[in-house]
């Protein structure tokens, strides 16, 4: 007659009467490290069950590392000629002893989808530098491998859209005092803009042409700055914005 087989996975598991079994063994924490399980076969005479015979192994379950990462901006801003730069940081699990030369798998590999150019990084603490070229949809995926091969996927998207173009100008017809000084604000893709001159009140959004009166003599500074609906700020700084003198 056959012997009764069982099986005791050590894993709060167990199978009875099968030979050969499948099972599935979980080991979810990176940092703790590998889980060792004490599995047991019983062979159970079918006469007899005090007649037993059984055999011991240990199976070590090596953990697949995490792949997570969270964006600093999920809408990156994109100046014209300029690519935009995308800040990603690393929570992933934490990779020793690998190497971005080709010489061992690779520890977080990061890629752009669908244009862009991606990076290699050999630490959890280390930045990608990410470049996205041209604006619209874009995504990030990250790939962690280990030294035993294991490795795990993760993805997130962000948008990337064009900076509006600060472009104003200060005109006046005389640098003779009292003068006045005409603002002609010709930016595109703002929705909001700020102007900055010291000693004057200007309104958030004032409406162009914009004229100051100016009484007192100097060279006057200017700070403009103008925001995009999806967020994105450009500003611009001018040194001598206009002149005026006895």
């Amino acid at each position: 007659m056959i012997s009764v087989t069982a099986w005791n996975f050590d894993n709060g598991q167990s199978e009875t009467g099968i030979d050969n079994v499948q099972m599935t063994f979980d080991c979810g924490d990176y940092d703790i490290g590998d889980c060792i399980y004490n599995v047991s076969y019983t062979a159970i005479s079918p006469t007899n069950p005090n007649c037993t015979a059984s055999e011991f192994t240990q199976i070590t379950v090596h953990p697949i590392p995490v792949s997570d990462f969270f964006l600093s901006e999920s809408i990156v801003c994109f100046e014209s000629g300029v690519d935009a730069i995308i800040e990603a940081n690393n929570i992933s699990s934490d990779i020793t002893g690998l190497l971005c030369d080709g010489s061992t798998n690779a520890p977080y590999n990061w890629t752009l989808f669908p244009t862009g150019s991606g990076d290699c990084t050999e630490s959890v603490n280390d930045m990608p530098n990410l470049v996205a070229a041209g604006t619209g949809n874009f995504s990030i995926g990250l790939e962690v491998s280990d030294a035993f091969g294991c490795s795990s996927q993760s993805f997130q998207d962000f948008l990337v859209v064009e900076a509006p173009v600060p472009e104003i100008g200060f005109f006046s017809t005389s640098v003779c005092l009292p003068t006045q000084i005409e603002i002609l604000n010709t930016t595109t893709g703002a929705a909001s803009f700020d102007l900055e001159v010291p000693g004057f009140v200007i309104p958030t959004n004032f409406n162009s042409p914009f004229y100051l009166d100016v009484e007192f003599p100097g060279i006057y500074e200017a700070e403009f700055t103008v925001t995009s609906n999806e967020g994105c700020s450009v500003t611009v700084e001018y040194e001598d914005a206009f002149e005026a003198w006895y």
